[in-house]
């Protein structure tokens, strides 16, 4: 493993941990009978009705987007930079843009404030 994917899992635990997000990483999900799927990191609850899948290059989804849609996950491709700052602002943005896919009563306090607020929230 790369330095750059452990410092993107790092940066994900911290979010985590300051948004309340039920994540996994070091992750390898059975997605079909025939297929698993390794990725960094497993942001449950958000994106797809089972979470987003995230990955530094599209090399390594790139043949199995319509797999991972009809099972239910979302994915996103997030390559790290070590030159970027850490900035929790854009994290948010990020979960924003994917949504809320749990039951919203589960939906972290902070995203349900956002909701409320910009009446744009939306589950999907």
């Amino acid at each position: 493993m790369s330095d750059a994917t452990r410092q993107m899992i790092d940066e994900w635990k911290r979010v985590s941990q300051e948004l309340s997000l039920d994540i996994s990483t070091y992750v390898n999900l059975p997605i079909t009978k025939h297929l698993h799927v390794s990725c960094p990191v497993w942001v449950k609850n958000f994106g797809n009705t089972h979470g987003m899948l995230l990955f530094e290059n599209y090399e390594a989804v790139q043949k199995i987007t319509e797999v991972l849609h009809h099972a239910g996950y979302g994915y996103s491709v997030l390559p790290y930079d070590p030159r970027d700052h850490f900035d929790l602002e854009s994290f948010k943005d990020i979960l924003c843009d994917w949504g809320w896919a749990g039951p919203i009563e589960s939906a972290p306090t902070w995203y349900q404030e956002w909701m409320t607020q910009t009446k744009t929230g939306h589950l999907v």
